[in-house]
């Protein structure tokens, strides 16, 4: 990774595929791509896939909604979490397709102010202006807001503070429980 980089592509792929809804190959291929990455972001990463794993799919997918979808301080929406619902969010969201269209990124199933879609997004992007005002702006702030909101026992905290450490927001020790 450059000094200059937002993120490292492996890296932002990585944790895509790990605060994406659990598949069963996901774990896997997250436990493959963590060992191209530095240590401080792969240790956290591969506690999560270990923790999945260890539950396994169908107790990994209720964890998953149980940690996003049911606890409105843990959205994975961005937008949610810096605009709430309205027109500041619409705005969010039409500014992220016509980033993603700009960069010739393929939209995912989710909005693109899931984590998960910006993740990939960052991936593709490089250093354009768009990414690094994505990062600076919104992922940095929520990654760091959503790791807060969930317990450290939770598998998917482990995943946001190596989103934290990947973005250069800190660790663990610097996030608030």
């Amino acid at each position: 990774m450059s000094a200059s980089a937002i993120i490292a592509p492996e890296a932002a792929r990585l944790l895509a595929e790990l605060l994406s809804y659990p598949t069963p190959d996901a774990v896997d291929r997250a436990r493959l791509a963590a060992s191209a990455l530095a240590p401080e972001v792969a240790t956290p990463a591969l506690r999560c896939a270990d923790a999945l794993r260890a539950i396994g799919p169908g107790e990994a997918e209720e964890l998953y909604t149980a940690t996003f979808d049911l606890r409105p301080a843990a959205s994975p929406y961005l937008g949610l979490l810096l605009c709430g619902e309205g027109a500041r969010r619409n705005a969010l969201l039409a500014w992220l397709a016509e980033a993603y269209a700009a960069a010739g990124h393929a939209p995912g199933s989710e909005l693109p102010d899931h984590v998960a879609e910006v993740l990939r997004f960052l991936a593709d992007a490089g250093d354009s202006d768009a990414a690094r005002e994505l990062a600076d702006l919104a992922l940095r702030p929520c990654a760091r807001r959503l790791a807060a909101a969930l317990p450290a026992e939770n598998p998917y905290r482990a995943a946001l503070d190596a989103l934290c450490r990947a973005l250069g927001a800190g660790g663990p020790e610097e996030v608030a429980p």
